[in-house]
């Protein structure tokens, strides 16, 4: 039989079957000498298609027969050469450096543990080879000096193997010196930092945990030169952290380093040592200020004219600040302890090109220092400001549901909105209560004075056990507006994002599978448990 038999029709399509009808019908009457010839001509072209089909199964048999003897002969080969393949020869370069990427954010220099890019390079010799050719895997370093109290040369033998091989990378540096007694020598751990100041050049991203022992050595030669000589430092963090001996009778002496720093644009540090260091005020665009009095913090705020992102953690009470802050902030992010740390700012401010606002208390669980709001402050910033907030971050705070919906009506341009409840020490919902999600339900009659016409992102997480999941989906659905027309015409954008994440003891995720509907029809859902004791 040739090759191309297979492709034919089969024989018994054009001899017996062709007069397979022909022949049914015979059993409804007598059979005639002449449909008797027809009957045995059909039996032997019967038996053609028999041996046809034999045939035919035969040699199918025969094939697969040949690409099982293939296929057993190909798993013995791959049995063979899976044994060169070892799970780490898998993933191309690119794949792994990402990855490596990631796990080295912070190479911690300890005596105890190698530095994460040093254990990569441990693991075998590709990585080692992928690792020791990228830079940038060394170019990430955190020193907690209180930690090297001995073996400091060890220190700076480490500080040079990371300065070498990161080779021309800009430097991402954590210097930490909390923890150091005052009476502390620090002349061993001097060839370290003389090996930073070296690299000054490359600094990029430099957070300085200071304490009052660190300023002499602030002080001296080797590090004053690298005045001048910091032109790609874009990230400053000066954190001054908190001494039990005597720390405010130690001047603050050495911090004037960073005073000519031409591409420094993002800073962070506390107000009270804003006498003792002299900065590029002007070129400030982001500014972090931490644990202050308002008028300290204000006062502060006005050298650096050219703000556009302003964080404050905890910053507020004292006296009245006799500044009232005027500037281009577009984003503000508040740390709250108390209730002052978020009136504060919004008292004695205008901030006409706000769009962003993040507030945020200070500790996951609820706290008796801090039980109510109070919106006054805020709902009389909005008035004066008159800005126009796109992105709302509430989380930790102990506003209502109510008045939540209060504060929204003065954000009609709202898009992406991102609350979050106490997770602990409070079972229920404080702000996403039935009537806040009544709040954002859309009436298709009526939309005129609906609350966030423009809101296209939500995210909540919510106590699971406490959540009106029939209001929610209400709400939802009548902010799934795919028609665009139908959306222009009340007035309300489409929902594109919601993201819920359900705190509770076990996973309550089940309770909003009918929000998972929402997904064939084109809304990004995420339904996610995060588990509390």
């Amino acid at each position: 039989m040739s090759p191309d038999s297979t492709k034919r029709e089969p024989p018994f399509k054009s001899l017996s079957a062709s007069r397979s009808s022909t022949m049914q019908g015979l059993f409804r009457h007598t059979i005639s000498p002449k449909e008797r010839q027809m009957i045995i001509q059909w039996l032997l072209d019967a038996e053609e298609d028999l041996k046809a089909q034999h045939a035919e199964i035969s040699r199918l048999k025969t094939v697969i027969l040949t690409l099982e003897n293939k296929r057993d002969g190909l798993k013995r080969w791959m049995e063979k050469y899976r044994t060169l393949l070892s799970p780490i020869h898998r993933l191309p370069p690119e794949i792994l450096l990402k990855v490596f990427s990631s796990y080295c954010e912070d190479n911690v220099l300890e005596k105890a543990h190698p530095p994460r890019a040093v254990r990569l390079a441990m693991v075998c010799g590709r990585w080692r080879d992928l690792v020791l050719s990228t830079p940038e895997l060394w170019a990430s370093v955190t020193v907690r000096f209180c930690r090297w109290t001995k073996d400091q040369k060890l220190l700076a033998q480490m500080t040079k193997l990371f300065m070498e091989r990161s080779k021309a990378c800009a430097l991402r540096l954590t210097l930490d010196f909390g923890g150091i007694p005052l009476d502390y020598d620090l002349s061993p751990i001097i060839p370290a930092l003389d090996i930073f100041a070296q690299n000054s050049s490359r600094w990029r991203e430099v957070t300085l945990a200071v304490v009052p022992p660190v300023f002499q050595v602030l002080e001296k030669p080797t590090i004053t030169a690298i005045q001048g000589r910091l032109a790609n430092l874009k990230q400053l963090s000066l954190v001054t952290r908190p001494y039990k001996e005597a720390a405010e009778s130690v001047p603050l002496r050495g911090l004037d380093v960073f005073n000519i720093c031409p591409s420094l644009h993002t800073l962070q540090f506390s107000p009270q040592i804003a006498d003792s260091i002299s900065l590029p005020w002007r070129q400030i665009k982001s500014l972090a200020l931490d644990v202050a009095f308002s008028a300290t913090a204000f006062q502060l705020v006005s050298y650096f004219p050219h703000v556009e992102r302003l964080d404050l953690d905890r910053i507020g009470g004292g006296a009245e600040p006799a500044t009232h802050i005027l500037c281009d902030i577009k984003h503000l992010s508040i740390i709250a302890e108390e209730q002052h740390d978020v009136s504060s700012i919004f008292q004695y401010s205008t901030l006409r090109y706000l769009s962003s606002l993040d507030i945020s208390g200070a500790f996951a669980a609820t706290d008796d220092r801090w039980t109510e709001w109070d919106g006054t402050a805020i709902k009389d910033f909005f008035v004066r400001s008159s800005c126009i907030v796109t992105s709302l971050r509430l989380s930790w705070i102990p506003i209502t549901g109510d008045q939540t919906i209060s504060l929204l009506r003065f954000m009609p341009l709202l898009h992406d909105l991102h609350i979050e409840e106490y997770k602990t020490g409070n079972t229920g919902n404080k702000i996403v209560t039935p009537a806040f999600l009544g709040g954002l339900w859309i009436d298709h009659g009526s939309s005129s004075g609906s609350i966030c016409p423009r809101l296209s992102e939500l995210k909540l997480a919510v106590h699971g056990g406490d959540l009106d999941t029939d209001a929610l989906l209400k709400a939802v659905t009548s902010r799934w507006l795919p028609d665009p027309p139908y959306a222009a015409e009340i007035g309300v954008d489409c929902l594109r994002s919601l993201s819920i994440t359900l705190l509770a003891e076990s996973d309550l995720t089940h309770t909003l599978a009918s929000l998972l509907d929402f997904r064939g029809a084109g809304l990004r859902v995420n339904i996610s448990h995060s588990k509390i004791s």
